[in-house]
């Protein structure tokens, strides 16, 4: 057998280099199969990061729409308890002057309860015969 190796020693090394030539080829189909899984799987997280922003982005402008709309809805309360401040003080002036001028009548009517007793005095005295100097006093 040594014979062989002797008598067909090119050969062999031809058959070992094309061989070798060979493992490096399929290495090589190898690890550009992998390096395209790999860019496939890295363009697909990529996709997929973009989807996600877009979908923030989305969000982000929804809550910044609901957010405009919850301030002026705050506005609109501002000036509607202002516009009620306004009223309950209107209302609060026009409830003391209501009291004044209940308490002026209530003034009133003793003054006139009083005028009513004097003239019923002063009737009583007449009807008793009284006379007018004593009606002056």
């Amino acid at each position: 057998m040594h014979d062989f190796y002797r008598e067909n020693k090119n050969y062999c090394i031809s058959y070992i280099i094309v061989a070798i030539v060979c493992l490096v080829c399929l290495w090589l189909v190898h690890d550009d199969a992998r390096n395209e899984r790999i860019q496939n799987d890295t363009d697909s997280t990529l996709v997929n990061i973009n989807q996600g922003i877009t979908d923030a982005e989305g969000r982000i402008n929804t809550a910044a729409d609901s957010v405009t709309k919850a301030e002026a809805s705050i506005g609109s309360a501002a000036a509607g308890i202002k516009n009620s401040e306004r009223a309950a003080g209107e209302i609060a002036s026009g409830i003391t002057e209501c009291q004044d001028i209940v308490d002026r009548c209530v003034q009133r009517a003793g003054r006139i309860e009083n005028l009513i007793a004097d003239i019923e005095a002063g009737d009583r005295k007449r009807a008793a015969g009284a006379s007018p100097a004593d009606l002056a006093k």
